[in-house]
């Protein structure tokens, strides 16, 4: 049971961070607009609408760069 719940963990991980890199990719002129245009696929537009609202916020911004860091510390030190 461990494995499986392992697995969707890093699964909804993964999807997270390509909703992310999506964002960064057409937000490359910090404009927010046009990223609202352009949802992630199979996510609608008004939960893509909040989420890029949310991608933009200082909360969000420490806690992905908290991930972010720990994400390669574990990778560096092979504790995956």
């Amino acid at each position: 049971m461990y494995d499986v719940t392992r697995m969707m963990k890093r699964t909804l991980s993964d999807y997270q961070s390509s909703m992310k890199r999506h964002f960064e990719f057409y937000n490359s002129n910090d404009d927010i607009k046009a990223v609202k245009k352009k949802p992630y696929r199979n996510v609608s537009t008004e939960d893509w609408t909040i989420l890029c609202e949310y991608f933009v916020t200082p909360e969000f911004q420490v806690i992905y760069m908290y991930i972010y860091f720990y994400n390669n510390l574990f990778h560096y030190l092979n504790i995956y």
